[in-house]
């Protein structure tokens, strides 16, 4: 990066710029009460650091029939 005032004095350094990727997940699912299923969780590119920690939660209003 650098800088010029309007006295003509320069100044430059370097900048770190730590671009976060996106989160993909796989295609939306209808899955019945009581079944289980897998999400695929994807980045769109390299992440800043590794490991990478994802929180999610999941919710829903679901009934097992009686």
């Amino acid at each position: 990066m650098q800088a010029i005032d309007t006295a003509l004095n320069e100044a430059t350094t370097n900048v770190t710029v730590n671009i976060t990727p996106l989160l993909t997940l796989s295609d939306d699912q209808i899955v019945p009460v009581g079944e289980s299923s897998d999400v695929t969780v994807g980045l769109s590119g390299p992440a800043v650091t590794y490991p990478v920690t994802i929180d999610y939660t999941l919710g829903g209003d679901a009934v097992a029939d009686a």
